[in-house]
């Protein structure tokens, strides 16, 4: 049976994200990671970010995705780039020495994860004072039980977080200087240029439905939190 995550890959969308290119360059450009010396992306996709990044900084970049197809697109996208290394890797078990990373990037990752084993590994993998930024779904509180579950269901997710419980996440896994702010889940990526099939088609409809009939209960928020460093 074919699934959301089945569409992205097939779709092949660059910055299938809320608030998609926009909302990237606008954190990114507001960051200073001119000095640092590797960047990890967890589910990098067809590699764009990793794109801008590259002009941002002369940081070694690694991307992982836990999609083979992802990481081909990725890696095919990405020849042409200097100091990129892209791994099939799940976020739950990172293939990275601990304390490596000045900074990591999730954009619309960790909720379609085991998020607290996923935390676990960033946090391992971040040197103590780096930088994590998530973007990340969020409920509201008056998004009813049902309604939570539906997309749960829909979107295969382990788990839907509130901003209370982000927020609880990255303290208990010992971030601080913690930021978060609301973001625009509207973007202005390019419109399909493919037929799709029936299947395919169903699935993208379901989206767009759910996306209109939980628009103010579903949001999206982007994270920037710091590694304590008294982490051990």
């Amino acid at each position: 049976m074919k699934t959301y995550h089945d569409l992205l890959t097939q779709l092949r969308i660059a910055y299938a994200h809320p608030g998609g290119k926009e909302t990237t360059e606008k954190w990114l450009d507001n960051q200073d990671i001119s000095n640092m010396k590797n960047i990890l992306e967890v589910g990098c996709g067809v590699g764009e970010t990793i794109r801008y990044l590259r002009s941002k900084t002369n940081a070694a970049i690694y991307g992982i995705d836990i999609s083979s197809e992802m990481v081909a697109i990725s890696k095919e996208q990405s020849k042409d780039i200097r100091n990129v290394k892209i791994k099939q890797a799940d976020v739950t078990s990172l293939p990275f020495a601990s304390s490596f990373f000045d900074l990591i990037i999730s954009e619309s990752v960790l909720t379609f994860t085991q998020i607290k084993q996923a935390m676990q590994e960033i946090t391992r993998c971040l040197k103590p004072n780096g930088k994590l930024i998530l973007l990340e779904m969020v409920h509201t509180n008056d998004l009813s039980l049902k309604g939570q579950e539906e997309i749960k269901h829909f979107y295969q997710l382990p788990n839907l977080y509130s901003l209370t419980d982000w927020k609880k996440s990255l303290s208990n896994h010992r971030y601080k200087d913690i930021a978060f702010h609301q973001v625009n889940k509207s973007s202005s990526t390019a419109p399909l240029n493919q037929a799709l099939d029936e299947k395919t088609l169903d699935i993208l409809n379901e989206h767009f439905h759910l996306s209109e009939k939980y628009e103010d209960q579903l949001l999206a928020y982007l994270f920037t939190a710091t590694k304590r460093g008294d982490e051990r």
